[in-house]
């Protein structure tokens, strides 16, 4: 990169987006230019936007709900697990039982400080109600749940290697990965 003098689109992205795969044993990696932006690119690459609403856990960092918001589609809230921190299943239930839980399209499960959110729990609750349940792994690089690594449990993951994140690059960027391919191809 330092030789070619090419920060976007080169051939390091292109090694990166391999080995970043290979290591979370996925099969695709879209390298993007944010965390917030891989958010909001998973869910247009899910035709999700206006009209459309995304349930978010309560707490997490503010890009997460900016991110469902700049793609047109609406915020609903979900409370959090107390031990975790993460997205609780059943407050996500309540809340798609609810009259907020109408055009809900997906849920964003953020995984926080290391801890992955109880994934077993949550797709059953997104199964029930038919909606895509989504992983932010912004502050989870390397976790796993259950012998699976986070990144490889959703449809799709947004990564941030912000520098302040767990996995951090010089400057700003980020990552969605996908075993999708028709979902890669849209990114």
């Amino acid at each position: 990169m330092f030789d070619s003098g090419r920060l976007i689109l080169d051939s390091e992205v292109a090694a990166f987006e391999q080995e970043f795969a290979a290591f979370l044993g996925v099969k695709h990696v879209v390298g993007v230019g944010s965390g917030t932006d891989a958010i909001e690119m998973m869910l247009r690459a899910l035709d999700i936007g206006p009209g459309s609403r995304v349930v978010v856990p309560s707490f997490a960092p503010s890009a997460v709900a900016s991110s469902v918001m700049r793609s047109g589609a609406e915020v609903v809230f979900a409370d959090i697990e107390r031990d975790t921190f993460t997205l609780c299943p059943e407050s996500l239930d309540m809340v798609l039982r609810s009259p907020a839980g109408q055009g809900v399209k997906a849920a964003l499960a953020v995984h926080l400080y290391g801890h992955p959110a109880d994934w077993l729990n949550l797709q059953r609750v997104a199964n029930e109600h038919g909606i895509t349940l989504l992983e932010d792994c912004a502050q989870a690089h390397g976790a796993a749940w259950q012998g699976r690594m986070t990144g490889t449990l959703g449809t799709m993951a947004a990564f941030s290697f912000y520098p302040t994140k767990n996995l951090a690059a010089c400057g700003d960027a980020g990552a969605v990965a996908t075993d999708d391919s028709e979902l890669a191809e849209r990114l």
